[in-house]
């Protein structure tokens, strides 16, 4: 029986009732005093209280949460911080949740399954498109408006309480929060989590929707089934082979791999009229998992839930297995970095190292396929002979003007690769697929700033030679004129390299789409790490301040001491770049600006880091004993051990000084 209490929660709710509990908290039934109305808050557990990085984010994301209104999404009303107490308060659903209904009806109707599914996707869609990723999707957190069966009108996504701004479209974790049966393979490879995570954990929904179990459960610790998540392939299940290929990219490995929500959304929409409704058994449990042709990348440890019993499993009616318990917090450490060995019982996890899988991330027309009809064979034979001629002739005449690395039509593979978060803040993103010419490539690249600066300034691309030759570019559409790169004007050598200017504010994202003739590899994945791979040996050969944003490692601050002799002194101090050189024989780098740079002498390199706001997104603190005025630092009482702390865009570094009296 639910808990029957009273108590106040802020000044403007009164807690009633407790429904239930899980990993985060408690969630309680509560009367909304101002409105008279009732409401649903969700207490977290103390342990969160006390994490100020916790506290400090949910206050941050309150203004978000509160605007994220749509129809598949529960409504959050309110964020109440008060001593102990975390809550969020939000709309109450009467009619329980989605993994309450399948616990108690066993596995749905494929029809079913399907429409609840896209009310979800709808949600995630909607919420990426205002920058918020849900990083804990599942049945338990997808709540129903009603006690009927579930559908996409009345399937409500909740619980965006570990949601986090997706203004850089990908977060990397430091401490993990979420489910291990519903975690997509890059939060265990290396702690990063997408837009495309999302959609990965809305693919082990349907697919546990649809076979009464998650793909990767069965008997195993919550850090084999991280394991199985990165280095197995879910069980195919006996359905539509159509709606198997979409849960199939939905749970790709590799998330560049996935749809985006709204195109997996459109995509079942498409297919759902055409599916019968079939309900499977609760599928059993295989008796081992194939291996994917995935080469997982273990990196960073990662504390994830701890749970008793088959993670992941659904509960039916005579099913032999039980349900879980609630899920708990705990400190389990699920990956450690690959060769750091066994090291405070930290688990470590291997994983296949077969080649990557290459998908294509689009899903094929459902069009029938045309009826063949026969021909009589002298038509075949007199039609091959007419075409073979046919050929020959274009050939011979083709060849004599087109080089002849294409004069065969190249069969493309598309190419996807999601760039690595500069320390300036940038990430440049990757998309290559067959043009709509023969031999020819469309290529996307995607600029894309950190959430709290902007960024201005040149960006170098360097393309792969084919046979000596670069390759043509021959349409850009973009606002920016890209430029070659010429020896005697850049004094770089580099001859299939381009100039992209950048000017993107903060959480911006700008994509330059450009068709080259003359790519010569087929796989377009090989393609795009050429690029990345001749970009960067490039860019180590520039010297100066040239391409900023791409070369700059971190900032350096040196503080002088002072004296107190009466009088208030500035702290003297530089701040310099570090830059990405292949050579120590570079001469010192000019400084960004000193503390006795005028604000209108903004140098080049830090309006290129700041998206040309110069001092303003400059930030400067210091200890005890000083006065910071703008970016000036002024010694007011001694301190031994004082530090002035540096931020500019993205970059932030500190350097320690004293403060002295004066002998007299």
């Amino acid at each position: 029986m639910p808990d029957q209490v009273s108590r106040a929660l802020g000044s403007r709710y009164e807690l009633t009732q407790r429904l239930g509990q899980g990993a985060m908290g408690e969630v309680w039934l509560a009367q909304d005093r101002q409105n008279k109305r009732t409401v649903a808050a969700k207490l977290l557990h103390r342990q969160f209280t006390q994490d100020t990085s916790i506290v400090g984010r949910f206050v941050q994301e309150r203004s978000i949460l509160i605007e994220l209104r749509h129809p598949n999404i529960v409504e959050v009303i309110d964020l109440v911080v008060e001593g102990d107490d975390l809550a969020i308060v939000m709309e109450y659903v009467e009619g329980g949740s989605l993994g309450g209904y399948s616990k108690q009806n066993g596995t749905l109707p494929v029809q079913m399954a399907v429409s609840a599914t896209c009310g979800v996707l709808e949600a995630v869609a909607f919420a990426h498109s205002k920058g918020v990723l849900h990083r804990d999707i599942k049945p338990d957190n997808v709540l129903l408006a009603t006690k009927d069966a579930p559908s996409e009108k009345t399937v409500r996504l909740s619980d965006f309480g570990i949601a986090r701004l997706a203004q850089e479209e990908s977060v990397r974790a430091t401490g993990l929060l979420g489910t291990p049966a519903y975690m997509p393979p890059e939060m265990f490879e290396s702690g990063i989590f997408s837009q495309a995570s999302d959609v990965y954990a809305v693919g082990v929904m349907l697919y546990e929707l649809l076979a009464g179990r998650t793909p990767f459960e069965g008997g195993a610790s919550p850090m084999a089934v991280g394991m199985r998540h990165v280095s197995s392939l879910p069980p195919k299940l006996p359905i539509d082979e159509r709606l198997w290929r979409i849960v199939d990219t939905m749970l790709a490995k590799d998330p560049a791999l996935r749809l985006t929500a709204k195109d997996t959304l459109a995509a079942l929409r498409e297919l759902a009229p055409q599916l019968d409704d079939q309900q499977l058994p609760v599928q059993p449990q295989p008796e081992s998992w194939q291996n994917a042709d995935h080469q997982g990348q273990l990196g960073t440890t990662l504390h994830v839930q701890a749970m008793d019993g088959d993670v992941g499993a659904t509960y039916v009616p005579g099913n032999v297995s039980k349900a879980s318990p609630a899920p708990v917090a705990g400190d389990v450490k699920a990956v450690i970095t690959t060769g750091a060995g066994d090291r405070d019982g930290m688990t470590m996890m291997a994983v296949n190292s077969s080649p990557n899988r290459t998908l294509d991330p689009t899903l094929e027309s459902q069009a029938p396929e045309l009826i063949k009809k026969k021909r009589p064979w002298w038509l075949i034979i007199s039609g091959s002979v007419v075409g073979v001629l046919v050929i020959a002739v274009g050939i011979f005449f083709f060849t004599r003007n087109v080089p002849t690395s294409l004069t065969q039509t190249i069969d493309y593979t598309p190419g996807y690769a999601v760039g690595t978060q500069l320390p300036s803040g940038l990430r440049i993103d990757y998309d290559a697929k067959a043009g709509q010419e023969a031999n020819t490539v469309s290529l996307g690249i995607t600029f894309t700033t950190a959430k709290d600066t902007g960024l201005t300034g040149d960006v170098l691309q360097v393309f792969p030679q084919e046979n000596d030759q670069c390759p043509t570019l021959e349409s850009t559409q973009w606002k920016a004129t890209v430029s070659p790169i010429l020896k005697s004007k850049d004094g770089l050598d580099a001859p299939c390299g381009y100039r992209i200017p950048v000017d993107l504010v903060a959480n911006d994202n700008q994509k330059l789409q450009l068709t080259l003739s003359g790519v010569g590899q087929a796989d377009l994945n090989t393609w795009i790490s050429s690029i990345q791979s001749e970009t960067s040996s490039v860019l180590r050969l520039v010297t100066g301040s040239d391409f900023a944003i791409q070369r700059i490692q971190s900032i350096s601050v040196q503080a002088s001491d002072v004296r107190l002799a009466g009088d208030t002194p500035s702290v003297p101090y530089t701040v310099s770049p570090v830059w990405d050189n292949g050579s120590a024989d570079q001469p010192p780098p000019d400084p960004i600006f000193t503390d006795t740079t005028l604000d209108y002498q903004a140098t080049d390199v830090l309006l290129t880091l700041t998206g040309g706001q110069g001092f303003d997104r400059v930030t400067v603190t210091s200890c005890t004993g000083t006065q910071v005025i703008g970016h000036r630092v002024v010694a007011e009482q001694s301190n031994d051990n004082c530090e002035v702390d540096v931020r500019v865009g993205a970059l932030d570094a500190q350097s320690r000084f004293s403060i002295r009296m004066a002998p007299s």
